[in-house]
């Protein structure tokens, strides 16, 4: 655990020097991810689940290999680092350093999934 933490800070370093604009559409791969529920611990998973953020549309969209769904968004600015964006019961997920690293939290029933991964512009991604 320990090391995923000294990989997120240096990951925050690099990311204060390049911060992708906000008003562009990105799109966020996960690069950790954690299954949690009632009966049992934390597990690592993986998932194919990507998002698609644009702030000026005021859209989220969660997808995966059948395709996206589409949410309205309301993004808000905490602080300046943090962008907090509530689309859909169930779900809340935070942009860091302008788009540049994200954390998202679903819950599926009593399950809950925990995705902290990496944005960039959506005309510069490269899978």
């Amino acid at each position: 655990m320990k090391q995923i933490w000294k990989i997120a800070a240096g990951l925050a370093v690099t990311a204060m020097l390049t911060m992708p604009a906000a008003a562009a559409q990105l799109i966020c791969k996960p690069f950790q991810q954690a299954t949690c529920d009632v009966q049992s611990p934390c597990e690592e998973t993986k998932t194919p689940i990507y998002l698609i953020v644009d702030q000026e549309a005021g859209t989220y969209q969660r997808c995966d290999t059948d395709g996206c769904d589409k949410y309205l968004a309301e993004f808000k600015d905490s602080g300046s680092f943090f962008t907090n964006i509530v689309f859909a019961p169930g779900t809340l997920a935070k942009l860091f350093n302008r788009g540049q690293f994200y954390t998202e939290v679903v819950t599926l029933g009593l399950e809950t999934i925990v995705s902290h991964g990496a944005c960039n512009r959506a005309d510069e991604f490269a899978d």
